[in-house]
């Protein structure tokens, strides 16, 4: 599993493509990264942070000192022209997973914040000894 946080001031803004990688080091066990320009708008392979070219499940919470309201938003994108296939506001409490694909593009929102964390847990669906095989062997077999 990939542990990546995205670290912000002034929140997400929704629609600012962040085309340009930041530079990632290990806090806590987490890939952190903290975003300097305006962001909305990320790449679902997260700057090579993910599985190459695997679907993945991705986890995401925001995490900020301020209150989180219906405006704050986050979206998985697909297709061209770009289409929401999934949407969910992303509150400490989310229990929600959703699979993300490669070509897929990420959109976060957020009112105005001092600063907002975006923490996300990533698990690869394929590949050897990743989600999807270990869901395959642990089916129950009979002799």
């Amino acid at each position: 599993m990939n542990k990546i946080k995205l670290v912000i001031r002034g929140g997400f803004d929704g629609q600012t493509p962040v085309t340009q990688p930041p530079t990632f080091r290990l806090v806590e066990g987490w890939n952190e990264a903290e975003l300097t320009a305006p962001a909305g708008i990320l790449p679902a392979g997260l700057w090579g942070q993910v599985p190459a070219g695997d679907p993945y499940l991705l986890h995401a919470n925001l995490l900020t000192t301020d209150i989180l309201n219906a405006q704050s938003v986050f979206e998985v994108r697909t297709g061209a022209p770009m289409q929401v296939r999934a949407q969910f506001t992303p509150y400490a409490g989310n229990t929600r997973l959703t699979l993300v694909r490669p070509s897929d593009a990420l959109r976060i929102l957020t009112p105005p914040q001092a600063l907002v964390k975006l923490e996300m847990l990533v698990e690869s669906i394929g590949g050897t000894n990743e989600l999807g095989s270990r869901l395959y062997h642990s089916r129950f077999h009979t002799p």
